[in-house]
């Protein structure tokens, strides 16, 4: 199965190429988002993210105290 992804690329491209900078050390405005993070990242290992964005959830983690994170997402400007 073939995709083409240039539309939903045009689309998050968009939004990222506007959205402000951010203090990665901040917490979460969502505070299960925050618990979730600490649940994922307290054994010190490997986080992975599909659609990470501009990977704010992926900096938390390593502040949370992952070793190693990894951020995929379909846009350049993310």
């Amino acid at each position: 199965m073939t995709h083409n992804y240039e539309k939903t690329s045009h689309y998050w491209n968009d939004k990222f190429e506007k959205m402000e900078t951010y203090n990665p050390k901040a917490c979460l405005v969502e505070e299960q988002l925050e618990s979730a993070l600490i649940w994922m990242s307290e054994q010190g290992g490997t986080v992975l993210d599909f659609g990470c964005g501009n990977g704010h959830m992926l900096l938390r983690c390593l502040e949370k105290g992952a070793s190693r994170t990894i951020g995929v997402d379909v846009s350049y400007h993310a």
